[in-house]
């Protein structure tokens, strides 16, 4: 069976957005669940001793990577990833990205001002399932964007189509011996009186979808009305008037 574009636009716009809402969801519920889940407890082991003094750091990297070997996160130690001096704040901040957490150190006496959790950057990276597989969530996300286009395609094709809906046919009257073979259309009357009730007694009633079954050069018409076929001589079907669709 054949399908017009509108058929197939419909039917992928609707599959296309039963797909986007899931992922969707999926995502919105990750990001309430992943932090839960993945929120660090943050332990000291043997801190090394403040320092006190002023000026401009004394607080070396290689004392501030020290301190940090002393931070443990859910047990285990941290890996240092980055480490940034910020020297209008007066601090350092080393960075473990494996674990999405920092910890920003006093530049003079060293000590730890705050230890941070970057949710933002775990639902970011861990999100559409990557925390189930990376290779999934690569995935799903790869699917998403070429879906959300054909959506909106789809969607502006439906919007234009449902718009330009063609007019229904117009119907006009002809005699039914000028119908084409496998041609349906609809009784009207029979000029003839006694013919028209003759063809009301076959189910030949005004408004009744009459299919031309048959309609060669030679011999009679062959015609189906109300799962009755009807023989007709070319001089009757003359005078029986039907609404043809053109």
């Amino acid at each position: 069976m054949k399908h017009s574009l509108l058929f197939w636009s419909r039917k992928s716009h609707c599959w296309a957005g039963v797909y986007l809402s899931a992922v969707t969801l999926l995502w919105l519920g990750e990001m309430a669940l992943l932090p839960a889940v993945y929120e660090p407890r943050f332990e000291v082991v043997s801190p090394s001793p403040s320092v006190s003094s002023v000026g401009t750091p004394v607080v070396s990297v290689q004392d501030v990577l020290a301190r940090f070997s002393h931070e443990r996160v859910d047990g285990e130690p941290l890996t240092p990833d980055t480490v940034t001096f910020l020297p209008k704040e007066g601090s350092w901040v080393v960075r473990d990205a494996g674990r999405y957490v920092s910890v920003t150190y006093d530049v003079r006496t060293g000590e730890a001002r705050e230890r941070i959790f970057d949710s933002a950057k775990l639902v970011e990276e861990k999100n559409g399932l990557a925390w189930l597989s990376p290779e999934l969530g690569a995935a799903l996300k790869f699917s998403f964007q070429p879906l959300f286009i054909l959506l909106c395609v789809t969607g502006i094709h439906l919007l234009l189509g449902r718009n330009r809906r063609p007019g229904k046919e117009k119907e006009y009257a002809a005699t039914l011996d000028a119908v084409r073979t496998g041609e349906t259309c609809l009784y009207e009357r029979a000029d003839d009186p006694c013919l028209a009730g003759r063809l009301a007694s076959l189910g030949f009633l005004p408004g009744v979808a009459v299919r031309m079954l048959r309609n060669a050069k030679r011999g009679p018409l062959l015609v189906l009305a109300r799962h009755t076929r009807v023989a007709l001589g070319r001089e009757i079907a003359s005078g029986i008037v039907v609404a043809r669709k053109g």
